[in-house]
């Protein structure tokens, strides 16, 4: 009897630890599989996943931020404005050139004088038209290629609610439009923290294309172009505006990624609006203004007035692109257009600056600071204009009912 008891505690222990063995192993499958899900959101893939924020009162109605701004909020507008200042000045471009050549070991300095001989040889066989235009003739006749090389540069939806619901505020959303509820330096603080992840993207794309030099140039300035677009895209969706099924979004977000490039080519409105919202540092006539509703706001001038400018003419080219391309080729037609711009703003030397040409390492070293300058100023217009568009958009929110989860948000229609 003994040993029959002692075999049937034995059976049992034999079963708890399988048991808890099969359990281990299936938390463990669970925990590789989210982790998965996680980094395909990450790369833009869609599950149908939904949130649950606290952003939505008992009777459906939303609970509008009190106050709309609070005090950092108004201070952050000339804070951003002394930033943009830093961010464009010729001293401050000139004193990171210099840290980056200081940086670099005398064999690599002497390789980087070599190849940037030869840079400027083959460069001068060319003209920026032509290199631009094969850059586009590359985008437009291989787009499908350049847009697989470029997942890795945009974000789902869904990551963004997940990522924004991981931050240190109390409020969570439930869907992109609810971001506008939240605190800018909230939002700010969680965008600053996806910046490593497009610095890596960054790193990988320039190591790989520099080695490369000029063969394929024209390619590998289009991929290194989409890549930056697609950062743009990622900063704009975490500020809560919706690039992927708003194409006045997506036309605006084409507009920050030139005026990135070239901040002080002012060759078309956009890009003038852009250069005026950031200029403006005038949190005083904003505090006096944002109660009496955004037509005052706009009255008064400045951002505001820049802003609903920038609307006006991304929501008239994203109709017409619309038009000629359909939903689904826009992002490659507003790219396409995107080039075309930016090859009348910018000179040769600095389009060939974009092209990792002078070796892996150096051509990483470029693509990355040329990554983190665009990040910078997309944050800085976004953060603007988050803050002096919050009440209106929160306004708007409040007028209609709760939306559906961020998989089932309707497409927009151009209406």
């Amino acid at each position: 009897m003994k040993n029959s008891g002692l075999l049937g505690r034995l059976a049992a222990g034999v079963a708890d630890a399988a048991d808890a063995g099969a359990k281990a192993v299936n938390a463990g499958a669970e925990a590789i599989k989210a982790g998965a899900k996680r980094t395909h959101q990450a790369f833009g893939g869609e599950y149908g996943e939904t949130f649950e924020g606290n952003l939505v009162a008992e009777d459906g109605s939303y609970i509008m931020p009190d106050p709309a701004l609070d005090e950092r909020e108004f201070n952050e507008i000339e804070t951003l404005a002394k930033r943009y200042e830093k961010l464009t000045s010729p001293g401050a471009l000139a004193k990171a050139g210099k840290q980056i050549g200081e940086a670099l070991p005398a064999p690599v300095k002497d390789l980087a004088n070599k190849a940037g001989k030869a840079a400027k040889d083959t460069l001068n066989g060319l003209t920026e038209q032509e290199l631009m235009a094969n850059a586009i003739k590359a985008a437009a006749e291989g787009f499908g290629e350049l847009e697989k090389q470029a997942a890795k540069a945009s974000v789902s939806r869904e990551y963004v609610i997940s990522r924004i619901n991981e931050g240190k505020q109390e409020e969570k959303v439930s869907s992109l439009s609810e971001i506008c509820l939240l605190r800018a330096y909230d939002v700010a603080a969680v965008s600053a923290n996806e910046r490593l992840h497009h610095m890596g993207i960054a790193l990988a794309e320039g190591g790989g294309t520099g080695a490369a030099g000029f063969w394929g140039l024209p390619a590998n300035l289009a991929l290194s172009m989409l890549i930056y677009f697609r950062a743009v895209q990622s900063v704009a969706m975490f500020y809560g505006y919706d690039v992927k099924d708003d194409p006045s979004e997506l036309v605006i977000a084409s507009e920050v990624f030139q005026s990135a490039l070239a901040p002080k080519a002012k060759v078309d409105a956009a890009s003038e609006y852009i250069g005026k919202v950031l200029v403006y540092a005038e949190a005083a006539a904003v505090k006096q203004t944002v109660k009496k509703g955004w037509s005052a706001m706009v009255e008064q001038g400045g951002a505001a007035l820049a802003i609903a400018q920038i609307r006006a003419l991304a929501h008239g080219a994203a109709r017409k692109a619309v038009e000629n391309g359909g939903k689904k080729a826009l992002e490659a037609g507003v790219f396409k257009k995107a080039l075309t711009q930016i090859g009348q703003k910018m000179t040769l030397e600095t389009v060939g600056k974009m092209v990792p040409v002078i070796g892996a390492g150096f051509g990483a070293l470029f693509d990355t600071a040329q990554m983190k300058r665009i990040l910078d100023f997309a944050d800085l217009f976004y953060h603007k204009r988050f803050i002096v568009e919050k009440d209106q958009r929160a306004r708007a929110l409040v007028e209609r009912s709760p939306e559906p989860p961020a998989s089932e948000d309707p497409a927009y229609t151009g209406e």
